[in-house]
């Protein structure tokens, strides 16, 4: 199980309910993406920076969002 307890970020337009949304598909990518006998135990933090156009589809943003946690996760 993944869960992400705060997903600080900037997005215009984007509302709440929205931005919950996008945590709750990221956690669900990265549990698809992250090899099954991954065992990261409890991470306090990650700093994750992207830039993302206007336009931006949401199923894009969660790409980009959980391959960049991926690879934070993987290479640590």
């Amino acid at each position: 199980m993944i869960e992400i307890h705060e997903l600080m970020m900037t997005l215009p337009d984007m509302t709440p309910e929205q931005g919950e949304r996008l945590g709750q598909d990221v956690a669900e990518r990265l549990l698809d993406t992250l090899p099954p006998n991954y065992a990261g135990g409890n991470i306090e933090s990650l700093d994750v920076r992207l830039s993302i156009t206007s336009g931006l589809d949401h199923n894009q943003i969660v790409s980009d969002i959980a391959a960049q946690i991926h690879y934070q996760l993987m290479n640590r």
